[in-house]
């Protein structure tokens, strides 16, 4: 994890709309402030520091931001620690179709940075855009893993998440 010193922010909102714009915005003032201690100092005595404005900027994005927006910012706020590996928990869950789509292509221009996704997703049609390889869990236990096209020809696959007999 990193406290934000270390990030290089040139280019950080590329391919990202708005929501990563502002992350970026936020990420260079956060390390201009640790950078410059006079200034560091001067907000610490004022009692404005970064656990309360990111509080307010949470909830002020909350009430301005689109649902697929604040999901670009969470993306853009995972990517800003340049990962090698991002999970992502449910991140088409809520959008409409266009939304997804507009997310998924984000999420594939990440993972042809070579960024590994691990993605756990109800919206099926959104993790097989994206994914080479697929594994199926049913109340804990593996039930298939392979390729999006042989999982999802599995008959076991088919009768459990997709209610077709084989």
């Amino acid at each position: 994890m990193t406290d934000g010193s270390d990030v290089d922010v040139e280019g950080l909102a590329d391919g990202l709309d708005g929501a990563a714009r502002i992350a970026r915005e936020q990420l260079v003032a956060w390390q201009g402030l640790r950078a410059d201690p006079d200034l560091r100092a001067d907000r610490l005595r004022r009692g404005i520091h970064r656990p309360i404005l990111t509080k307010m900027i949470k909830n002020h994005l909350h009430r301005t931001l689109t649902l697929l927006d604040r999901k670009r910012l969470e993306l853009a706020r995972a990517l800003a620690t340049r990962p090698k590996l991002l999970l992502l928990d449910e991140i088409a869950g809520g959008l409409t179709e266009p939304e997804t789509h507009e997310l998924v292509d984000e999420i594939r221009r990440v993972k042809e940075q070579g960024v590994t996704i691990v993605w756990i997703e109800h919206v099926v049609h959104a993790l097989l855009a994206v994914a080479d390889r697929l594994l199926v869990i049913h109340f804990g236990k593996h039930l298939a893993e392979g390729s999006p096209a042989a999982v999802m020809d599995d008959p076991e696959v088919k009768r459990v998440y997709l209610g077709l007999e084989a």
